[in-house]
């Protein structure tokens, strides 16, 4: 073996993802303060995110309309706030919270238990969110190389990684027995903070977060709640301008259907059942806002 051999770079490309190695320059700081870190992952799109501070949000698959809401707004903000979304692209809360961050055009960071292709990829009918998380400038990225299927003993691995990215982690909806409950315990471990999003208290996604709740996470009920503890966020988010903190019902509307792919303003009046005229002018103040960009009458989140 040549010297030339030995000293070959450490990150090296895998079709469009980049194989990331601890000893790597880019390779996030508080992950390699965890118990086990990867020795290596796969990424796919913005490695300059790895190390910049983030907060996870996870949930239950099977959520509520009411845990689909707060995952989303809360994400929202916490995004606004310049912080990094992280979560696990599953179905469900997941889904929602890497939703809301590319809503006000912040970045997000996705794990998923399965290799990046797109064959691999799970769950399947997300591998589009996984798209527009990369043209956003976020990242998705996986232990598993090409080719793996998501196994079971995948995803509680995968876990650690997602709080260990983190500065906390919020739970928003989960059973006792879930995948959620293992994230927070990891990030309990990790000497990360904890977050939980109560609920009613017969619902069984609300055991969960009530329990954590009950065992000394904090009660969240608003993005404050979690920027308390993150001072330097909170002055950032209260110096937000007005206009984009105080949108419209239709505002938000228009962009969470954006977050879902680019859209024409006759495909989104059909698909929210609203007026032309009314979407036509909402647009053009997302526009104003800087929240959205129109290419041939094809719009699109900025």
């Amino acid at each position: 073996m040549t010297i030339l051999t030995k000293t070959y770079r450490l990150i090296k490309i895998v079709n469009n993802f980049e194989q990331i190695n601890i000893g790597d320059s880019c390779y996030p700081e508080l992950l390699k303060q965890i118990v086990e870190p990867p020795e290596s992952f796969f990424l796919w799109g913005n490695k300059e995110i790895l190390n910049q501070p983030a907060l996870a949000i996870v949930g239950t698959r099977r959520c509520s309309a009411y845990g689909q809401e707060a995952a989303f707004k809360l994400a929202s903000g916490l995004a606004q706030a310049g912080l990094i979304i992280v979560s696990g692209l599953a179905r469900g809360i997941d889904e929602a919270a890497h939703k809301g961050a590319l809503s006000v055009g912040g970045k997000t960071l996705g794990i998923v238990g399965s290799g990046l292709d797109r064959q691999s990829f799970y769950p399947q009918e997300n591998f589009q969110l996984a798209q527009k998380i990369v043209e956003n400038q976020g990242t998705v990225i996986s232990e598993y190389p090409e080719g793996t299927p998501a196994l079971p003993h995948h995803f509680p691995r995968r876990n650690r990684i997602i709080s260990g990215l983190s500065l906390g982690v919020v739970v928003a909806e989960a059973k006792l027995k879930s995948g959620a409950l293992i994230t927070a315990e990891f990030a309990l471990q990790q000497n990360r903070e904890v977050f939980a999003i109560p609920g009613p208290i017969y619902h069984l996604n609300s055991q969960g977060p009530n329990l954590l709740i009950k065992n000394g996470a904090k009660l969240v009920s608003a993005v404050e709640d979690i920027l308390e503890e993150f001072p330097e966020f909170k002055a950032q988010i209260s110096s937000t301008p007005a206009q984009i903190q105080a949108m419209s019902e239709l505002e938000k509307l228009i962009l969470e259907a954006l977050a879902e792919e680019p859209q024409t303003a006759e495909e989104l009046a059909k698909k929210l059942n609203q007026p032309i005229p009314a979407v036509l002018t909402t647009l053009s103040l997302l526009e104003l806002k800087g929240g959205i960009t129109n290419n041939k009458s094809l719009y699109q989140i900025k």
